[in-house]
């Protein structure tokens, strides 16, 4: 029977290559984000021949269902769970939630939209569509319920305080999900990267040209890491990684 998994945020980046690792790992793969479904699977295609060859995406796109969804709605949610649910004949194997919401603002500039706006993304989604797959899986006893998350998790600094409090947020719910649902056979895994994903996005703000660079940690490493995280037995659950590039000075090394 093939598993079945969720990414929530499957924008270009770590969610995109999520989804494509795990297609290609043989899981149907329910790419969603707020854009229309055919921007979602755009998107998943977008950076593909960075990880995928042409024989290989023959065979997994049939696997993939993109879908429209905005996170920060409890009945889109619902339904969307309902029908991953009414699909896969119970709960998904893993859910990956891999919303972003990185702003940086002076605290005297931040005004109260932007502050509610950052939460909406990065906790209030996070806690809908974690309830949404653990009411799930409890029932099936088991499954695996991964959030991605930043340094910002773990310190606050200079101009991130919409964005360090929210997630504080989010690691203190992963916290508290693992403690009520570990022993329901339900595993919840929070992952700190510490540092710029190798994106469009990150090249441009640190102007890095094209080409491999020791500092940016590659999304198809990443993926690799949630797979890794899933796979692992009840006897030896991990809850939280710290990662970084090589390259990278560790936030505890950089205060």
């Amino acid at each position: 029977m093939s598993k079945t998994a969720v990414v929530i945020g499957a924008g270009p980046g770590v969610g995109a290559a999520t989804c494509r690792h795990l297609l290609k790992e043989g899981f149907t793969v329910w790419a969603v984000r707020r854009s229309s479904a055919e921007q979602v699977s755009d998107g998943v295609w977008q950076r593909a021949s960075e990880d995928t060859n042409d024989e290989q995406l023959a065979e997994i796109k049939q696997r993939l269902i993109p879908k429209s969804c905005d996170c920060r709605n409890e009945e889109d949610v619902e339904a969307l769970f309902d029908a991953v649910s009414s699909a896969c004949g119970g709960a998904p194997d893993l859910c990956v939630i891999n919303i972003g919401a990185n702003v940086r603002f002076s605290l005297l500039e931040t005004t109260a939209r932007v502050y509610r706006k950052v939460w909406e993304m990065a906790t209030f989604s996070a806690f809908l569509t974690a309830k949404a797959a653990a009411r799930r899986m409890v029932k099936m006893k088991k499954g695996t319920i991964l959030f991605t998350s930043a340094t910002a998790s773990k310190r606050g600094d200079s101009g991130f305080s919409a964005f360090s409090g929210a997630l504080f947020a989010k690691r203190a719910l992963a916290q508290s999900m693992t403690a009520e649902f570990a022993p329901q056979g339900v595993h919840v895994a929070h992952v700190i990267i510490d540092g710029p994903i190798d994106t469009p996005f990150a090249r441009e703000m640190l102007k890095i040209p094209p080409g491999h660079d020791p500092r940016l940690v590659r999304p198809t490493s990443v993926a690799k890491l949630i797979l890794v995280v899933h796979e692992q037995t009840p006897d030896c659950w991990l809850h939280e990684v710290d990662m970084r590039a090589n390259r990278t000075i560790p936030w505890w090394s950089s205060l």
